[in-house]
C-alpha cells in the first residue's frame, strides 16, 4: 500500500493530552557531530522511506484503535 500525499487542509488531527506508547520526538539536524563519533554510520533511508515505513508499520493498529470514528479534516487557514 502507497502512503497518499495531502494538503494541510485534508490531514485528520486528534490531540490528545497523553502520549501515545513509543511516540519519540523526531530530530532532524545537522549529523555532522554524530558522524565524526561514528564515522562508519551512514544513511539508509531518506524521510519518504521513513514515513512510508511508520505508515505500513502503524496501519492496521490505527485503524483498529479507531474502527467507527468519523473523521475531521482540518480546516484550512
Amino acid at each position: 500500500m502507497q502512503m497518499k500525499r495531502h494538503r494541510p487542509e485534508q490531514i485528520v488531527t486528534l490531540l490528545r493530552q497523553e502520549n501515545r506508547c513509543a511516540d519519540h520526538i523526531w530530530w532532524i539536524s545537522d549529523l555532522t557531530h554524530f558522524q565524526e563519533h561514528y564515522p562508519n554510520w551512514k544513511l539508509q533511508y531518506k524521510d519518504p522511506q521513513i514515513l512510508q515505513e511508520i505508515y505500513e508499520m502503524s496501519i492496521e493498529r490505527w485503524s483498529e484503535e479507531r474502527p467507527n470514528a468519523k473523521e475531521k479534516t482540518a480546516s484550512a487557514p
